[in-house]
């Protein structure tokens, strides 16, 4: 059970699925026919009609598909992953440059001189850019090649090619230009075949006319109103066309989880398969951090001993200001993660950090997640620093302090003073008498307080700081509180003893309900970047701490975000994680 808790908490999970939205712009063209007497599924949805056409699609999907994503509109995407790479681009005129380039690539593969983006391109391929469209792929046999086997250069093409070369894979796409249909499906199915497909011929299926070619592993293609349905093998698009009398079911859409903004791409994948696709970005080189790799590697397992099949439901807005990004998965379905009833609640510490903070964290932690921080986390540490006497004396601690902990912990960064940031923590104790005695007798910590505020004492370490700056401690009721901010201790103990004021959930863009059941909540603003991280590192490091290019990075991420949360917690019986990224109206001025 420990290994759910931390999938729990992984954003990376769906911010890695988000590219895959590229793998279906990579295999756009399209190949009309006259429309038939078939028609997509009805759907019953609310009085907004929110997102009809992708609800539509997705209830298409064949049932040997494990994975499908959907999006509203290619156009919108497109304008809006434009202005975000723009604003993001430390040049903006060579951004613009490298965009024209790959727009006149384009132009010349499809031959379209008078395209202007990549809108007018899909358009005169015969695709509707303002439309929705699917694609269904299915992964079960599918292999991820050693990793280090293909150029880390172009990953995502590399990548996007494996899908393309191996993957059962159908696609909906929605007509413009019924004029050249014909000759651009057949140059989809050679693309998928990764050789010419020529035979092609007519046969009924499903009220439709099928388009086959004579080797079933070339796939077909049919028209259904106007939407192109295009894929192989041909069993895969033969079981799409299945779901015109049969519709697929589909969780997302209904009322337990439902569709929350018209813009929303979403993506629906067996949790299986999941681990599977994680594994094939690893291999191909599609994540390069390596702290990110190995989040990512962490998380396969866990997610291949869910049992159920039920698909986690993961979505992307991407709006002129906000990217956000959510996962949602039903523990009634996946009992696995289902957590006891005593563990769920607010976040109670979450409500007692600075709300100015330039960064803050909240986290609950349960048996599983103690035992993980114990286990999994310290045996994690490399062999060679094992075996260090002053490492092993840490770890031991660690463990001890671990055992005595509570249910949740918190930190709050809110500056920086002579090199030292600024940052105040809170730790739950189940026994803060044997915690204060232990540490005492193991640490030498002072009995006698620095001074007391509203009757509680506040220890100071007398360590020899830059400054003023100085570690204090205090206990609290059952909470330990330590702190390099004696102010922002000083918030916390009156936060504590009950003095209301503005909670750091309710700041965020969008706001947060601090009475809704959490397991964690992260905040970073852009500020943590100018005002602490960079002072800080130009300290303690000099002048040449940053390279120029990563120095310029840092500006430029500083500039272009307000501010980024995560938070993971249950919606009714859904374990839901989010993810938003707020932009900046304004470039930011460095130190504001």
């Amino acid at each position: 059970m420990a290994r759910y808790r931390a999938y729990r908490m992984n954003i990376q999970t769906p911010l890695a699925f988000a590219g895959v939205i590229l793998i279906a712009i990579l295999l756009m063209a399209c190949g009309p026919r006259e429309p038939e007497t078939a028609t997509l599924p009805e759907i019953k949805v609310g009085p907004d009609d929110v997102a009809v056409e992708t609800l539509q699609l997705l209830q298409l999907q064949p049932a040997s598909s494990d994975f499908a994503v959907a999006a509203p509109s290619f156009g919108f995407l497109h304008d809006n992953v434009v202005e975000l790479a723009r604003r993001m681009h430390p040049d903006p005129d060579e951004f613009a440059l490298q965009y024209q380039r790959m727009v006149r690539e384009q132009q010349r593969q499809y031959g379209l001189s008078q395209a202007e983006d990549l809108r007018d391109v899909l358009t005169g391929t015969g695709i509707d850019p303002d439309r929705a469209m699917a694609l269904f792929v299915e992964l079960e046999e599918l292999e991820p090649v050693a990793a280090g086997g293909h150029d880390s250069d172009a990953p995502w093409s590399a990548f996007g090619a494996a899908l393309l070369e191996s993957a059962p894979a159908v696609m909906v796409l929605p007509l413009s230009d019924k004029d050249n249909g014909d000759a651009l499906a057949s140059r989809i199915l050679s693309n998928m075949a990764q050789r010419p497909v020529e035979e092609l011929t007519e046969v009924t299926y499903r009220n439709v006319t099928l388009i086959q070619a004579d080797a079933s592993e070339d796939g077909g293609y049919f028209v259904v109103d106007d939407w192109l349905v295009v894929g192989r093998p041909l069993g895969m698009v033969r079981e799409t066309a299945d779901r015109l009398v049969a519709p697929a079911p589909i969780r997302y859409g209904t009322q337990e989880c439902p569709v929350e903004h018209p813009h929303e791409t979403v993506l629906l994948a067996q949790p299986q398969q999941m681990a599977k696709m994680i594994d094939m970005m690893l291999a191909y080189n599609v994540v390069t951090d390596m702290t990110l790799r190995s989040v990512l590697a962490l998380q396969t397992q866990p997610m291949r001993e869910l049992t159920d099949d039920d698909p986690v439901v993961l979505t992307l807005r991407l709006e002129p200001d906000t990217l956000a990004m959510a996962s949602r998965i039903d523990t009634e379905r996946h009992t696995e993660l289902a957590q006891p009833p005593e563990t769920l609640g607010p976040l109670h510490y979450a409500t007692l950090l600075p709300p100015e903070a330039h960064a803050a964290f909240a986290f609950r932690l349960t048996p599983e997640t103690k035992e993980q921080m114990q286990g999994d986390w310290l045996d994690g540490i490399h062999e060679s620093m094992q075996e260090d006497a002053g490492v092993q004396q840490g770890i031991g601690m660690f463990r001890m302090v671990a055992g005595m902990m509570g249910d949740e912990i918190a930190l709050a960064v809110r500056g920086q003073h002579n090199g030292i940031p600024l940052a105040t923590a809170i730790l739950g104790l189940d026994n803060p008498q044997m915690t204060r005695n232990l540490l005492q007798a193991l640490l030498g910590l002072p009995t006698d307080p620095a001074e007391t505020y509203r009757g509680v004492p506040i220890m100071d370490l007398a360590l020899p700081l830059p400054g003023d700056t100085g570690i204090y401690f205090a206990f609290a009721g059952e909470q330990l509180i330590l702190s390099t901010d004696l102010p922002g201790l000083r918030t916390v103990i009156d936060r504590l003893q009950g003095e209301e004021g503005t909670v750091i959930l309710e700041t965020v863009e969008p706001p947060l309900d601090p009475e809704t059941p959490r397991n964690g909540f992260v905040v970073l603003r852009h500020t943590l970047l100018s005002d602490v991280v960079m002072p800080v590192m130009g300290l303690t490091m000099g002048e040449d701490a940053f390279e120029p290019d990563v120095a310029g990075g840092l500006r430029t991420i500083s500039q272009t975000f307000r501010e980024a949360h995560l938070s993971s917690g249950m919606e009714n019986a859904w374990l839901t994680t989010r993810l938003a990224l707020v932009l900046a109206e304004e470039p930011v001025a460095e130190g504001q």
